[in-house]
């Protein structure tokens, strides 16, 4: 529908008091800020997991105050369903004095009674808490409240001060005085939040003849929230053209006035030389260290900072894993799996979802994953070894397969990088590629559970907990048998494996789903890694011979130096080379 694009005053039908709310009792501060109770950021505890205060918040506004759980124990299906549609009422009830008062300015703006209840009252904080669940399973599991949302964020959008209202960076609701308010963000940016994940589950439909009625029922609101969204997303874009919101800020002045620019002339630039020698000649030698250290951390940030800016963007992607060539592992098991429902299509997606949005892109190690384009289970992860670890800077890639009953049971994971079969490159990671992991119930432990347990917490015990500093120490029954020596030296030979089998053909074969990441990561930290060569080469020349050899493994022997240092002219010289 068109933008009204005019703003004359008009008067507000009495139904606007409904965009009011009564004043509310103060509510008790929390832990960890928030609007309302002590759960108010607890996952799982209502809408959007932000606790019932976010009902109270709404029935307040439609004149019906609810009671609170008894010490918190959640409250039944049947009574969140009563909460979910008292709440969807008091939406509806916004809805209809929205649309009362665009009906009878269709040539002015919205009167400033209605506005000024859209940014000040309960409005905006509601509408934020209620958007901010990304869950697309809690979203679908409350038809009712989440079509009352859209509707009503579908009639702010028809009228150019109600998507104006959208636009607007909103900070997270807070009781807390003292807290320090966190960064903005708009009702839009969390609308297409939402809608990233639902066209996700929309591209899947094709997937959804094969999976449960529940599924197939989510598909028609998912449609709903996706055709909203982008509806919305062309009125802002109308709106930013109309307001000039892309407009350049005037530059502000430095601070100090004209007394904060320097000298220009030959005599004051004269005197700032010497009042600056002065300075320098007062500095101890301490406080001169202090700013030669506060200086080198400084442009360290700066370095990480780019590289975490590069890579983000990198993090995830779509490719086709399933061609021949990728050689994807559980290529065999994926083509049993499509003939068998997956039941719980919303929480699978929710989990994919949660992984390629959380994963950890840090300088120190990173985490990327590629989905295949049109089988969802199909998936394969990069995880760049830790620095000061043996595995650092290498690219070690596993394949993941989700089974017709995940989450109820965990994910299938498969190491590619063993060297061709030949190298263990952990106790926890087999030559055949075969990963160790109490999560994926291949090693004793804490066991999947499901509900609880995600494939990003799979991807990160294998990033903290396998690609360790002491990796010797993995073995069942060393954790009481300290050899600092023969950890030191299997750590020699686990970093001439790194870089034979995990650097090397990286740099001169990546795989190509990930090879602009692999490409970026070597050009931003071709620095650290030739000194990493360096001191790995030094390590190896000055390494021990073991006292023994007992063990599973036994004690097993640093490199040959000279192996040590071919690997490093290759290393070094594919690094070169890399533009």
């Amino acid at each position: 529908m068109a933008l009204q694009l005019t703003s004359e005053p008009a008067a507000a039908p009495k139904a606007s008091a409904a965009l009011t709310s009564p004043p509310r009792a103060k509510k008790a501060k929390t832990s960890r800020g928030g609007y309302g109770g002590a759960n108010v950021w607890s996952s799982g505890t209502g809408y959007g997991g932000m606790g019932e205060s976010m009902y109270d918040s709404l029935a307040s506004m439609y004149g019906q105050p609810m009671q609170q759980a008894a010490g918190g124990v959640p409250v039944k299906q049947q009574q969140q369903q009563e909460r979910d549609n008292r709440a969807a009422a008091a939406l509806d009830s916004v809805t209809d004095c929205l649309t009362q008062v665009m009906e009878q300015a269709d040539e002015a703006g919205l009167p400033f009674a209605v506005t000024s209840a859209l940014y000040q009252g309960a409005v905006p904080q509601v509408l934020y808490l209620l958007l901010s669940n990304d869950c697309l399973q809690e979203v679908c599991g409350r038809d009712a409240l989440c079509r009352s949302l859209y509707h009503l964020l579908q009639t702010l959008g028809r009228h150019i001060d109600g998507m104006r209202f959208l636009m607007v960076p909103i900070a997270p609701p807070s009781t807390d005085p003292e807290e320090a308010p966190a960064p903005g963000v708009s009702l839009l940016d969390l609308v297409q939040r939402l809608a990233g994940h639902a066209r996700d589950f929309q591209r899947l439909g094709v997937t959804l003849a094969n999976g449960s009625n529940a599924d197939v029922d989510h598909l028609g609101l998912v449609l709903h929230i996706t055709e909203v969204s982008e509806a919305l997303e062309q009125q802002a874009k109308a709106c930013a053209a109309l307001l000039g919101t892309n407009a350049s800020a005037p530059a502000a002045a430095p601070a100090g006035g004209a007394s904060a620019l320097p000298s220009t002339s030959a005599a004051g630039q004269e005197d700032d030389r010497k009042r600056k020698g002065r300075a320098q000649k007062k500095q101890t030698a301490a406080e001169r260290a202090a700013e030669k250290k506060q200086a080198e951390a400084e442009a360290r940030a700066a370095v990480e900072k780019r590289y975490t800016d590069t890579m983000k963007p990198l993090a995830s992607q779509s490719t086709d894993l399933m061609a021949p060539a990728a050689g994807y592992y559980f290529r065999s098991q994926q083509a049993k799996a499509e003939a068998e429902r997956y039941h719980q299509m919303p929480k699978v997606l929710h989990q994919i979802n949660a992984l390629l949005k959380n994963l950890p892109i840090q300088w120190a190690s990173s985490v990327f994953v590629a989905q295949d384009e049109e089988k969802f289970a199909v998936l394969r992860a990069l995880i760049i070894g830790p620095v000061d670890t043996p595995y650092a800077n290498g690219c070690f890639i596993f394949d993941i397969f989700l089974p017709p009953d995940f989450p109820n049971t965990p994910p299938k994971v498969q190491l590619l990088t063993t060297g061709g079969g030949k190298v263990r490159f952990n106790p926890n990671l087999y030559a055949c590629g075969k990963v160790c992991l109490s999560l994926l119930g291949t090693w004793s432990g804490p066991s999947w559970q499901p509900g609880v347990s995600t494939l990003l917490q799979v991807l990160v015990s294998i990033q903290s907990m396998i690609f360790v500093s002491d990796p010797w120490y993995n073995e069942p029954g060393r954790e009481h048998r300290k050899s600092d020596q023969a950890s030191a030296n299997h750590n020699r030979s686990l970093q001439l494996a790194t870089l034979q089998h995990a650097i090397l053909p990286a740099l001169r074969k990546p795989a190509p789903e990930f090879a602009q990441v692999i490409r970026q990561h070597y050009l931003l930290k071709r620095d650290e890694v030739n000194q990493q060569c360096d001191a790995w080469l030094q390590a190896t020349q000055s390494a021990k011979a073991p006292a023994d050899r007992q063990g599973m493994w036994g004690e097993t022997p640093a490199p040959n130096p000279a192996t040590m240092q071919k690997a490093v002219q290759d290393v070094k010289a594919a690094l070169a080379a890399l533009t």
